[in-house]
C-alpha cells in the first residue's frame, strides 16, 4: 500500500514538474514563483519545492528580482539556456532539413541537404550523418541532446519507426530503427510532418502570448496535410492515416498525383508542381517563386492564382466537415501566401456554408520562413518536458549563472 502511494506521489509530482516547466518555457512572459502560485493553484511552498527542482535539473532560470507593483518583489523565471536541446529533422522529397534547438528556442544548428531522386538510401545515410554528427558536436559542447522527432509526410508508425506509405516520397515499409540504432543516446521519435507542425504552431502561438484553441493547420509542403487542433489539443492520431488533404479530388486536369491517382490537390499545389506548371528550371526555388510573383511574372502568377483556387476549394471541403473558425497554412508555400490568399479566401466565401454568418480567420503560420525542422525541434522539446524522470542535469552554479554568449558555438559538419 506504501508504495503504491509513493508511487502515485511521484506520478503527481513529475505531472506538476511537466506542467510548470511547459507553462514557463512554451510562453512569452517570464512568470515569477507567486505568478505560478496563482496561475495554478497550488500553494506556494509547493511551487517554491517545485521550481526548486526546476532550477536544480537545468529546465529554468531564476533572474534578478524585479519590482512591479505592491507586495513582495518577484524574480522571473525563464527557460535555461544551453543545457538541454533536442533535434528536430524533416524528411520531404526535396530534402532533408535539421534544426537543434535549445529550451529558450535558440536555433544551434541548421542544416539543409538537397535530396536527388530515387535516394531513399542515401537519405537514410543522410540521417545517420546528421544524428552522429549531432551528438558529438553536443557533447564538445556540454550540451544534452535528449530527444530526436523525425518528421516525413505521409503514413508513419511511431511504434515501429516506420514510415509506412509516403507517396512523395515513394517510400513504403521502410524501416527507421535498423538505421538510427546505436547512433546516438536518447529518444528517437518518428512523427507525420503535418502532425508536427500543428504540434509546433501551438507552441508558437503560445510563445506569441496567443490562445487558440480550435484551428485547422494546413502544410503546403511536398506532401499536403491538415491537422484539426480541437480544445487545444492535438489529434491524438500521429500516423498521418487521416488529415490526406491533398489526395482530396480538386480538378478534372489530367495530373496524375504521386498516389497514381487523377487530380489530387498534391498535383497541383507543391512548389514542384507550380515551377512545373509555369515552365520554369526544376531547379526554381521558393525565393524565386516569390520574386517572379512580386514582379507579377506571367505564366507563374497565373498559376499560382489556379493553385490557390484548389487549394481554398480542398479547404473548404474540410471546413465544412470539421467547423473550424481559423484556419492557418504552414509548410514551403507558407512563404507565397500573400499571393495565395486572395483566391483562397475568394473560393472559402463561396463554398464554406456557414462563411456569412461567422468570421473566419485564415492566416499564415507563425512559422513562415523558417524550416519544418524546427516544428518537429519544438516537437521533441515538448515530449521531453513531458517526461521529468529523463531530466538528468545538475545545476551546481547558482550565484554564477553561465552566461550563454560565452559558450562555444557549434557547428554541424556533416560528411556525406
Amino acid at each position: 500500500m506504501r508504495k503504491a502511494a509513493e508511487t502515485s506521489h511521484g506520478a503527481v509530482r513529475n505531472q506538476n514538474l511537466a506542467s510548470l516547466a511547459s507553462r514557463i518555457i512554451f510562453t512569452n512572459s517570464a512568470p515569477s514563483r507567486a505568478d505560478l502560485a496563482r496561475s495554478t493553484g497550488l500553494n506556494r511552498s509547493t511551487i517554491s519545492r517545485l521550481v526548486d527542482e526546476l532550477v536544480n535539473r537545468d529546465i529554468v532560470r531564476e533572474n534578478e528580482v524585479y519590482v512591479s507593483g505592491p507586495g513582495r518583489p518577484g524574480a522571473p523565471l525563464t527557460p535555461a539556456p544551453r543545457t538541454y536541446c533536442a533535434l528536430g529533422i524533416n524528411v520531404s522529397a526535396e530534402a532533408v532539413e535539421a534544426s537543434l534547438i535549445d529550451l529558450t528556442g535558440n536555433v544551434l544548428i541548421e542544416r539543409l541537404i538537397d535530396m536527388p531522386p530515387d535516394s531513399t538510401s542515401q537519405t537514410l545515410d543522410d540521417i545517420a550523418a546528421i544524428l552522429r554528427s549531432v551528438s558529438t558536436q553536443c557533447n564538445v559542447a556540454g550540451l544534452s541532446l535528449k530527444e530526436v522527432v523525425i518528421t516525413f509526410p505521409g503514413i508513419v508508425d511511431p511504434a515501429t519507426s516506420t514510415v509506412v506509405n509516403s507517396t512523395p516520397l515513394g517510400w513504403i515499409n521502410v524501416e527507421l530503427s535498423r538505421i538510427v540504432e546505436g547512433i546516438i543516446d536518447c529518444n528517437i521519435v518518428i512523427s507525420n510532418s503535418t502532425t508536427a507542425g500543428a504540434s509546433a504552431e501551438t507552441v508558437y502561438l503560445h510563445r506569441n502570448d496567443e490562445q487558440l484553441d480550435n484551428f485547422l493547420y494546413v502544410n503546403l509542403d511536398s506532401g499536403i496535410g491538415a491537422v484539426h487542433i480541437l480544445d487545444g489539443a492535438l489529434s491524438p492520431d500521429s500516423t498521418g492515416w487521416s488529415g490526406s488533404l491533398g489526395h482530396i479530388y480538386v480538378s478534372d486536369q489530367a495530373r496524375i498525383c504521386t498516389c497514381g491517382q487523377n487530380g489530387c490537390l498534391e498535383a497541383f499545389a507543391t512548389r514542384s508542381a507550380i515551377v512545373a506548371a509555369s515552365n520554369l528550371p526544376t531547379e526554381t526555388t521558393i525565393g524565386t517563386l516569390v520574386s517572379l510573383l512580386k514582379r507579377n511574372e506571367t505564366p507563374v502568377t497565373k498559376v499560382v492564382k489556379e493553385v490557390a483556387t484548389l487549394i481554398g476549394r480542398a479547404a473548404a471541403s474540410a471546413i465544412n466537415l470539421i467547423h473550424s473558425p481559423t484556419l492557418i497554412f504552414g509548410g514551403q508555400l507558407a512563404d507565397i501566401y500573400d499571393f495565395l490568399l486572395p483566391n483562397i479566401q475568394k473560393e472559402i466565401s463561396s463554398r464554406v456554408i456557414w462563411s456569412g454568418q461567422a468570421p473566419l480567420d485564415i492566416r499564415a503560420t507563425l512559422a513562415r520562413g523558417a524550416p519544418l525542422s524546427r516544428g518537429a525541434a519544438w516537437l521533441a522539446i515538448a515530449n521531453f518536458l513531458g517526461r521529468p524522470e529523463t531530466w538528468d542535469r545538475e545545476h551546481t552554479d547558482h550565484d554564477n549563472p553561465v552566461d550563454a554568449s560565452s559558450l562555444p558555438e557549434i557547428q554541424l559538419n556533416i560528411d556525406t
